[in-house]
């Protein structure tokens, strides 16, 4: 609350160890969402207490792999406002992974276009500064969409990316 001088641990969100890999989204200073690995997609609406968000399982068409949908879980997030948000569904490296859409603050989730690039990759953080526009990183690797995820084209970089920020429209990537 003091821009970085003091922090505080907030109570609520019980991680049980999965907070290692663990991304925040906010929206506003104190209404945001935390992913976990392991632990879950948690929310706090005040920046102080957080609570889990019930996950309802993707809705889908039938295809060669509706049957490990329901073995999925979310592995990256973000959220444009309260309710509108996008997600990475992932686990089955035979499958690949998903990006999926939310309009009720992550309670369930639906298929978004096909498979994203490179299946396995685990992808851990996308930043989406509008429904069409975006990058995801993956196994260091860079892929950027501007259809609203239908199609995917990877960045050619020299190096692998370790971790990507944005600041107005400008995207920064940490290579190594």
């Amino acid at each position: 609350l003091d821009g970085g001088k003091t922090w505080s641990k907030s109570p609520g969100a019980d991680l049980d160890g999965g907070g290692v890999a663990a991304s925040f989204c906010f929206v506003t200073a104190t209404d945001g969402w935390l992913l976990a690995p392991g632990s879950g997609l948690w929310r706090t609406f005040d920046g102080k207490s957080w609570h889990a968000v019930t996950q309802s399982p993707v809705n889908h068409a039938v295809s060669t792999c509706a049957s490990a949908i329901l073995g999925w879980e979310l592995s990256a997030i973000t959220f444009f406002n309260a309710a509108d948000g996008l997600g990475v569904w992932s686990r089955n490296t035979d499958c690949g992974d998903r990006l999926v859409s939310t309009s009720d603050g992550g309670v369930s989730w639906k298929l978004v276009g096909g498979e994203l690039p490179a299946p396995g990759s685990s992808y851990s953080t996308m930043i989406f500064p509008s429904l069409r526009v975006g990058w995801l990183l993956g196994s260091g690797a860079l892929y950027v969409t501007r259809d609203g995820g239908a199609t995917w084209s990877r960045v050619a970089l020299h190096g692998s990316v370790a971790a990507i920020s944005r600041s107005g429209s400008s995207l920064w990537a940490s290579i190594t």
